[in-house]
C-alpha cells in the first residue's frame, strides 16, 4: 500500500482496503499506478463502488463464499492496455463478474469458490470500444461435475453489441448481392443460400445451445428464411415438396404466391428488412437471451420490442438497415397481430386497430397498400414455416387448404384497407 500511496491499516476502513486490493490485482506497484487505481475508483458511482467494496472485503473465512476471480489481473491489466476503456467502466464489469457469481452460488455453503475468467480475458484483449466493453453480456456458468460447488466459468454470450462500421457496411454489400442472386432462375443452389445466411445474419449465431429447444427454434428460423428463397426463385416443388399428394399446393395457388413475393419483395431494402425479420423472430425466445436483455418481460414480441428500442446494436442484421427498412421490420417484428385468429375470430377489433395503427404510422416511402403486403408476406412466411422444427423439407403447413384459409384472410385485410383509404 506504501509504494502504491495508497492508506491501509489492517482493522482499517473497508473502502480503503478494497481499493489496496483491487490495485493489487491491477499490478499497480508504483505511485502513479495507484494514482490511477484510486482516481479510477472514486469515478464509480458512490453505490457501485459499496457493492464492489463489499466483494472485495469477503475473505472465505469470517464471510463466505469467497468469490477467488482466476485470471482477474489479466482482465483488469488486458481492458486497460488500449487505453481505450476508462479503469472505472473495467471496475464495473468486474462489480458484474463478483454478482453474477453471487447470483449463482446463492446459498452456497463453501468457503471459497473460484471463477474463471479465461473467456473475458480474451475478449477484453479484442475490446477496444469503450460502448462496447460496458455492456459486455456473459453467464456463470458451474463447471461439470463435482468441481461444480466450487468452480464456475465466464462465458461470453454471443449477443454483444456491433458498432464496427466497416463490419455492418460488409453484411449491408452481401445482403444487397443476395437480393440480386434471389432472382427467378439464376440457378443460386438452396446448400449455397443456406452457407451465405450466417455471415449475412450473424443473430443465427445465438442459437449455439445443443438442447432441443434451441435446435427447434433455429431449424424454424432456416425454415422462415427458406420460404423466402423458395418463393423468391420461383421454386414450388421445392417449397411443396414434404407435402402429401392430396393436399399439394396447386399451380394456380402458387402463382398467387408468386404474385405475393413480386408485389412486396420489390426492392434491395425491403427484401433485407424482410429477410431480417425472419432471421431474428425467434431470438425473443432464448431463454438466455430474454434472461440478460429485457429480464422483466413475459411475451417474445415484448422482448424484441424492448432490445429494439434500448439496445438495437445486439442486433445487427436490424442495426445496418437504413432508418425507414427498421420501422418497417419493427412493425413486422413486435405488432401484436395473431393471423389465425383473425381468420377464425370474425375480424377481432384488436387485430384490426393493429393493422390500421400500424399504417398510419408507417414512415416507409411507399403506398399503404405496399407497406401492408410486405407485413402480409412476413405472415406468410412465418406461417408456412410453423412446422420447421420437424422438417425443413419444404413448407409441411402451406398445403393448398391452409392456403385457402389463409387467402380469405388475406383478401378481408386488404379490403378493409381499401374501404379505409
Amino acid at each position: 500500500a506504501k509504494g502504491q500511496g495508497l492508506y491501509f491499516e489492517i482493522e482499517g476502513h473497508r473502502d480503503q482496503r478494497a481499493l489496496v486490493r483491487l490495485a493489487c490485482m491491477m499490478r499497480a506497484f508504483t505511485l502513479a499506478d495507484g494514482k490511477k487505481v484510486s482516481d479510477a475508483w472514486y469515478q464509480m458511482e458512490e453505490e457501485e463502488r459499496s457493492r464492489l467494496t463489499n466483494f472485495l472485503n469477503v475473505d472465505g473465512i469470517k464471510s463466505c463464499p469467497g468469490f477467488l476471480l482466476f485470471n482477474a489481473p489479466n482482465f483488469l491489466t488486458s481492458s486497460s492496455e488500449s487505453g481505450q476503456i476508462p479503469l472505472h467502466v473495467i471496475f464495473s464489469v468486474l462489480l458484474r463478474v463478483y454478482e453474477a457469481a453471487d447470483k449463482e452460488y446463492k446459498g452456497s455453503d463453501q468457503k471459497v469458490i473460484t471463477i474463471m475468467m479465461d473467456e473475458l480475458v480474451d475478449y477484453a484483449k479484442t475490446c477496444v470500444n469503450v460502448e462496447v466493453f460496458a455492456f459486455t453480456k456473459f453467464e456463470i456458468a458451474r463447471t461439470p461435475g463435482q468441481k461444480g460447488d466450487v468452480m464456475g466459468n465466464v462465458h461470453i454470450s454471443p449477443w454483444q453489441l456491433v458498432s464496427d462500421e466497416k463490419q455492418l457496411r460488409s453484411m449491408e454489400e452481401d445482403a444487397d448481392n443476395l437480393f440480386i442472386d434471389l432472382a427467378p432462375h439464376t440457378g443460386l443452389k438452396e446448400a449455397s443460400y443456406l452457407e451465405q445466411l450466417p455471415s449475412i445474419f450473424p443473430e443465427l449465431a445465438f442459437f449455439r445451445e445443443s438442447d432441443e429447444e434451441t435446435r427447434a427454434l433455429l431449424r424454424q428460423t432456416k425454415a422462415r428464411m427458406l420460404v423466402v428463397y423458395w418463393t423468391a426463385t420461383n421454386q414450388r416443388e421445392a417449397f411443396t415438396r414434404g407435402q402429401d399428394s392430396s393436399k399439394k399446393m396447386l399451380d394456380t395457388s402458387w402463382d398467387k404466391i408468386r404474385d405475393l413475393t413480386d408485389n412486396s419483395l420489390q426492392s434491395s431494402e425491403v427484401f433485407n428488412a424482410v429477410l431480417v425479420v425472419t432471421a431474428i423472430l425467434d431470438v425473443a425466445r432464448l431463454p438466455k437471451f430474454k434472461a440478460q436483455l429485457a429480464p422483466e418481460k413475459t411475451d417474445p414480441k415484448q422482448v424484441l420490442a424492448q432490445v429494439l428500442e434500448s439496445c438495437p446494436k445486439v442486433l445487427p442484421s436490424f442495426f445496418r438497415l437504413p432508418k425507414e427498412a427498421q420501422m418497417l421490420a419493427r412493425d413486422c417484428l413486435t405488432r401484436d397481430f395473431i393471423f389465425a385468429e383473425f381468420i377464425w375470430a370474425e375480424i377481432p377489433p384488436a387485430s384490426i386497430t393493429t393493422v390500421k395503427t400500424m399504417l398510419s404510422e408507417s414512415q416507409f416511402e411507399m403506398t399503404r397498400k405496399k407497406y401492408l403486403g410486405v407485413f402480409l408476406y412476413c405472415v406468410f412466411a412465418e406461417m408456412s414455416a410453423s412446422q420447421g422444427r420437424q422438417s425443413l423439407e419444404g413448407s409441411l403447413y402451406m398445403t393448398q387448404d391452409k392456403w385457402e384459409e389463409f387467402e380469405v384472410g388475406l383478401k378481408a385485410i386488404q379490403q378493409l384497407e381499401y374501404e379505409s383509404e
